[in-house]
């Protein structure tokens, strides 16, 4: 796991490895990237590269957070659940070419696993706020709820990327009610 801080200076190194990362990533297929080179790429010593992180992979899950945190501060958690997904669509619509690059990177199961420990860590308190009822879930129905939650999202935007973004947020807004009317609960 990266190196989680407020610190600027370990911040900026971290970016700066991100950056040296998808530079790598337009000429060379992922797996094929050494970590001399990102740090190359980013200008920084092997030094900093393992003073701030493990693997390559770390680099995808720094730059997932930042990302999700990003998303956050752009959602309202007053908006309806509509509004809320065609902000989060929009959002990555905005920021597809980091999702193509994970796409072709193969790297998507990476970004599923930290959008999943995002939910727990950052959106599930909020959650647990806003629907009460929600909160009396045991942690077991908890998380098959999100994992259920980010396998849709993380399927639609990886299918969404393959699909090159010719669908517009609103387009697939309109489609996923289609599917939820067409689901029954059963008690």
């Amino acid at each position: 796991m990266y190196r989680k801080t407020e610190n600027a200076q370990v911040n900026q190194s971290l970016r700066k490895l991100v950056a040296g990362l998808f530079e790598a990533m337009e000429t060379k297929e992922y797996d094929k990237i050494t970590v001399a080179e990102v740090c190359r790429n980013a200008r920084v010593t092997r030094r900093t590269f393992y003073l701030n992180c493990k693997s390559k992979e770390d680099l995808i899950c720094y730059a997932s957070d930042r990302l999700m945190d990003e998303m956050v501060k752009r959602c309202d958690p007053d908006d309806d659940p509509g509004e809320q997904c065609y902000q989060f669509l929009a959002f990555w619509r905005d920021h597809q070419d980091f999702l193509k690059k994970i796409y072709y990177g193969g790297l998507f199961p990476i970004f599923r696993d930290a959008l999943m420990r995002y939910c727990y860590e950052v959106l599930q308190p909020r959650i647990d706020e806003k629907f009460p009822g929600y909160v009396k879930q045991s942690p077991k129905q908890k998380h098959l709820s999100n994992a259920f939650f980010v396998g849709g999202l993380c399927l639609l935007l990886y299918e969404w990327t393959e699909d090159g973004f010719t669908l517009t947020p609103d387009e697939l807004l309109r489609a996923i009610p289609q599917f939820v009317a067409g689901a029954k609960m059963r008690r």
